[in-house]
Order: C-alpha cells, then sequence, then structure tokens
C-alpha cells in the first residue's frame, strides 16, 4: 500500500506555502485505492492557481477510470479550455499539455524551512468597522523575492470586507524577509480579531 499522510499546516504556524495547503487540504492520499474525487478537485485548484495563466476557475473532476480530468474555465467568461488537468488516480502525477507534470509525492513530502520576516508591519484594521467584521480570518498568498521583498498578492479567503483586504495587503507589502537564492511563495492567515 503507498499512502501519503500529511500533518495539518493550521495551528501552531500562521504562514505556510501552497504545497502545505494542499497536503492539510487533501489529508492523507492512498494511492493504491485511488486519489479520490475531493482529492482530485483540491489538487486541481492548486494546479489551476500556480500553473494555468490568467483568471478562472476549474470544473468538478471527471472520472475516466484510471485518471480524473479537470477542465480548466478561463477568463471573466468561464471558457471551458480544450486543454484539461490530468490527475492520474494511482501515480499521484498532475499534468496539462500546456503545463508543467508534477508528482503529488513529491508536493506532500516536501520539507521547507520557512522564512520569517525580519521586518513586519502590523495590520492597521479600519476604525468605522462594526466589531463583527473582525471576526473573521484572512488567507493571503504572496513571493518573497530574491531581495526579500514581498509581491504577486492573491487572496485565497477574503474577509469579505475590502477595507479589511486592503488593510492586510498593505501590512504584508510592507513586511521584508533576508535575501533568497530562489523566490518562494507563502500563505499567511491573519485571524482579523486578534492579530
Amino acid at each position: 500500500m503507498i499512502a501519503i499522510g500529511s500533518c495539518s499546516a493550521a495551528g501552531a504556524h500562521d504562514t505556510t506555502t501552497p504545497e502545505q495547503e494542499l497536503a492539510s487540504a487533501i489529508g492523507k492520499a492512498d494511492l493504491k485505492a485511488g486519489i479520490t474525487f475531493e482529492q482530485a478537485n483540491a489538487i486541481a485548484q492548486f494546479y489551476f492557481r500556480h500553473y494555468v495563466s490568467g483568471c478562472g476557475g476549474a470544473d468538478p473532476a471527471v472520472d475516466r477510470g484510471s485518471r480524473w480530468e479537470v477542465t480548466p474555465r478561463l477568463g471573466i467568461a468561464g471558457t471551458p479550455s480544450k486543454t484539461p488537468i490530468v490527475i492520474e488516480k494511482y501515480t499521484g502525477t498532475i499534468s496539462r499539455k500546456d503545463g508543467p507534470t508534477l508528482s503529488l509525492v513529491t508536493i506532500l513530502a516536501s520539507k521547507q524551512v520557512l522564512p520569517q520576516p525580519i521586518h513586519k508591519v502590523a495590520v492597521i484594521w479600519p476604525k468605522h468597522l462594526p466589531s463583527d467584521a473582525r471576526s473573521t480570518t484572512i488567507q493571503i498568498e504572496f513571493v518573497v523575492s530574491l531581495s526579500g521583498a514581498t509581491s504577486d498578492f492573491r487572496f485565497m479567503h477574503s474577509s469579505g470586507r475590502l477595507e479589511c483586504d486592503r488593510a492586510v495587503r498593505e501590512a504584508v507589502e510592507g513586511w521584508r524577509y533576508a535575501p533568497r537564492k530562489e523566490p518562494i511563495t507563502l500563505v499567511e492567515r491573519i485571524e482579523t480579531c486578534t492579530y
């Protein structure tokens, strides 16, 4: 039996990587039994966000026997792509004709040491919001560049309030990390009522 497991990325750390987020979303994957429908959808969303250009989303996974196929929907209109994301149920291979081929085993086995900011700007919350506006978690993905600056911000979970999201982005834009040999993508969860 080939089983792939991971511990939840939430809890002690507020910072994770997209790969750790994927591991948390799919839980334990048993390649002998095959990747499940729910796992295939989480894998496809991860692949779409990081390897398919432009905005859009992905349709639910379609069972094709030994593999799942997921049709990306591209652009604001959600035009279906003719090139599906393919997830092999029993090997964990993830591919698309116009993109890279990935291994779920390699993704889940990744043990990156996460950098810590050397300068962290605090979030300044808008004062005019009602108290219930602060009882949510905002999840923002960003890239730490070679210089240690942050860029390429994307909200994975919004507060639903533009003022709160703007405050988080402005703070994360000010964070600085030590210079790096290669860029790294991080995901930060910010609990608005306690951060």
